[in-house]
């Protein structure tokens, strides 16, 4: 039996990887799968680089009753997965890779090519791997203890027990209490890290993977780019869309907004620093998260790299 092919297109952040799925979608029959943790939400879209043409949602389904399954199209290529939720809502990996799953094999049964694209390399390693092993009893006495302890001070406990795998958590699952106390048990039980491990079949193991990369040869050649798109995106209304965000009531703290760029800008809508500050803070924070992206996706000798 000829399995399906399944292409994954990932890399650091401002490597122009939309783009590229896009023409690989005209050009193989394909549509595309958004793989970011912040074009997943509703409402956030300059400053997470949705690439709107016009307002042409399709919903073709509900998940789990919040999680909005559809598509707009984009240069005739269906994208799915944008505005899958509200801000104020957590979407972990494994929601993602629940609903990455329902919209490929949606993709298949049109006989169409899926090609998974974004950088957020976390959702594409529990979508591959499958979802995290439980190991041993639950250990209730802790969960109650860790129940009553402030998020702040257990992020600084997952981190200070493993800074690699809180590296590797995306801001949606910082910000939720059950995940976080999840990850310290584990931790505090195994004394390892026990990331995401391999089911006994992986849904992956059903398709033949392609799965390419895409990254700057030099540092200097990416800071370049995102110094450009930040530039572009403030000019098109970054802080237009903060303070639209705030009128509709969403805060600095909804999961949602724990986001690069957003975080920045919602300091110079308080009157803390000014806008040439913030931009210069957001560049910087790229930089670091696309290192940090680089860092685990070069452990992958599955990814075939294109340097640019």
């Amino acid at each position: 039996m000829i399995k399906p092919k399944l292409i994954l297109l990932t890399g650091t952040t401002a490597t122009g990887k939309t783009s590229q799925a896009l023409k690989l979608a005209q050009e193989l029959g394909g549509e595309l799968i958004s793989a970011d943790s912040r074009q997943c939400y509703k409402h956030l879209d300059i400053i997470t680089g949705k690439d709107f043409e016009e307002n042409n949602y399709h919903q073709e389904a509900t998940l789990k009753e919040h999680f909005e399954l559809g598509y707009y199209t984009i240069q005739g290529v269906p994208v799915w997965l944008y505005d899958v939720l509200d801000p104020k809502e957590y979407f972990s990996a494994h929601d993602w890779a629940n609903c990455a799953k329902a919209v490929v094999k949606n993709i298949l049964q049109r006989h169409k090519l899926p090609i998974i694209v974004g950088g957020s390399y976390f959702y594409l390693q529990t979508l591959l791997s499958g979802p995290e092993e439980e190991t041993g009893e639950p250990n209730w006495p802790l969960r109650h203890q860790l129940e009553l302890v402030e998020l702040t001070r257990l992020q600084a406990q997952l981190q200070k027990l493993n800074p690699e795998l809180f590296e590797r958590l995306n801001g949606s699952d910082r910000q939720n209490k059950r995940r976080l106390i999840r990850w310290i048990e584990k931790l505090t039980l195994s004394k390892e890290d026990l990331g995401f491990k391999p089911s006994p079949k992986p849904w992956a193991s059903g398709f033949t993977l392609d799965f390419r990369g895409r990254r700057f040869t030099h540092k200097e050649e990416l800071a370049q780019k995102i110094h450009q798109r930040v530039t572009e995106r403030v000019a098109a209304g970054a802080l237009a869309e903060v303070e639209i965000l705030l009128s509709m009531g969403y805060q600095e703290a909804d999961p949602g907004l724990q986001t690069i760029g957003y975080q920045q800008l919602l300091k110079h809508s308080r009157g803390e620093c000014s806008l040439k500050e913030v931009v210069k803070e957001w560049e910087t924070k790229e930089m670091q998260y696309a290192k940090r992206q680089l860092t685990f996706m070069k452990k992958n000798p599955q990814i075939v790299w294109e340097l640019l």
